[in-house]
């Protein structure tokens, strides 16, 4: 008989979680084709926007640090907060462009293991590896972290703030410091302000009961002294926003102001249509069985529309000038059928999307934690609405944060290992992150 996660997450020491093998799988997936794309990529093959925007910024406010000037030395459309971070260690590692990458890959390398360490709380290390080795295959998180980008650094601070929002412990002292948090997520790209929502609707939940663990604590829906305490201390991340909004006059740098112009549900639809091929390589037969059809269906024909309507309110066909290219799934929009600029490749699938995160959602609900199921899908519509001003549709904005969520939702909908037919596809679906990052990554360089 299937264990219960409970009796296989037995918590281990911080050094024996981070030799068990699973992780080590995780370590080889990253490091070997993150080392081989600094190595083989040279000064004179700099992804473009590390060239460009990013080692700039490292290198101007390396001059003066620690002064930061939001206006002058944002060199993108985000704030120089995680070149501001980079300049400063850079004051003694040196500028090293090598250096550089090592160390941003190193960011990248701790998302993967902050991951690894909340899963490992709630499940064995076997699911917690499968579950994980997708996104730490993906290319988009090898390239991020092999370049000095900011996505990788974005994306561990607004997990990492999640997380927290996750905690159902009794104090008010995590609501504080993922407040924090949240304002050096800001800092790093502003288009992260949807983290508020969840940190927000953590703090109407009480706590009762519970223990060393999480599993074994209540929540209820109301607002006590630490509820009131912790959307206080919402306002330093609101203080970083408005530090931006004054300096730049609006929510990007002037320089960039004219480049991010107007509002689109795109972008929402290309996220749920990605949600519909990632989403069943996690879901398990149960979160979708029949017998869950009778209470659940209206929730998710209210997902379906949902998903259709973003994918017919504005135009979805591929279109370069408009910033609606960038990834496999815009090559295949491109090839089917387009009506009023609404590409059927969308039309279909973003209601199938939506419905099986509606899906997921009951089932975090249905596994009785309802605290958590709440701050997961806040999390999920705010970063999904967050993303209505987006003008870029890219594969690589998108990805990363639906395989973050896709593990999110699955740990804590979990009541047993996961079945090997779940486990068998997450198998192929790493297989197929590797293979991709390979062609796409290393092999234009050899």
């Amino acid at each position: 008989m299937t264990s219960t996660v409970e009796s296989l997450a037995a918590r281990p020491g911080i050094k024996r979680l981070f030799l068990e093998r699973g992780f080590l799988i995780l370590i080889l997936l990253f490091w070997v084709p993150t080392l081989a794309t600094i190595t083989l990529s040279t000064d004179q093959e700099n992804n473009h926007d590390e060239r460009l925007w990013h080692l700039p910024p490292i290198r101007q406010i390396a001059e003066k640090w620690p002064a930061m000037n939001l206006v002058t030395d944002s060199f993108s459309a985000s704030p120089p907060g995680y070149h501001w971070a980079l300049a400063g260690v850079s004051k003694i590692t040196g500028q090293n462009l090598g250096t550089l990458r090592l160390l941003n890959a190193g960011v990248g390398f701790l998302l993967i293991g902050v991951l690894y360490a909340w899963s490992r709380s709630r499940a064995s290390h076997l699911d917690s590896t499968l579950l994980l080795a997708p996104l730490a295959a993906s290319n988009f998180i090898i390239k991020s972290a092999a370049w000095v980008l900011t996505d990788n650094a974005g994306l561990l601070c607004a997990a990492a703030s999640v997380l927290l929002a996750l905690r159902t412990g009794h104090g008010c002292g995590s609501r504080i410091v993922a407040s924090c948090l949240a304002a050096v997520t800001l800092l790093v790209r502003q288009i992260n302000a949807w983290i508020l929502v969840p940190l927000f609707v953590r703090n109407l939940f009480v706590c009762q009961g519970g223990g060393a663990r999480d599993e074994d604590a209540t929540t209820r829906f109301t607002v006590d002294a630490n509820g009131i305490l912790g959307v206080a201390s919402l306002i330093i991340p609101v203080a970083a926003v408005g530090w931006m909004f004054t300096s730049w006059q609006g929510l990007v740098p002037p320089q960039w102001r004219s480049a991010n112009v107007g509002l689109s549900t795109c972008p929402q639809a290309y996220l749920f249509t990605l949600q519909a091929l990632v989403l069943p390589f996690f879901l398990s037969r149960d979160v979708v069985a029949v017998r869950h059809w009778r209470t659940e269906l209206p929730w998710v024909l209210a997902g379906a529309l949902g998903g259709l309507g973003v994918s017919v309110a504005t135009a979805t066909s591929f279109n370069y000038e408009s910033g609606r290219w960038g990834g496999y799934l815009w090559s295949v929009a491109q090839r089917l059928p387009v009506l009023w600029e609404r590409s059927s490749f969308f039309v279909v699938l973003a209601p199938v999307g939506c419905a099986f995160v509606v899906l997921m959602w009951r089932a975090i609900i249905r596994r009785g934690r309802v605290m958590e199921a709440w701050v997961w899908i806040s999390s999920v519509a705010a970063w999904a609405g967050s993303l209505v001003v987006c003008r870029q549709v890219f594969q690589r904005y998108f990805e990363p944060t639906v395989l973050i969520f896709a593990l999110l939702g699955v740990v804590l909908s979990m009541k047993e290992n996961l079945p090997r037919s779940t486990r068998f596809k997450l198998t192929i679906f790493t297989v197929a992150q590797v293979v991709i990052t390979f062609v796409t990554v290393i092999l234009p360089f050899v």
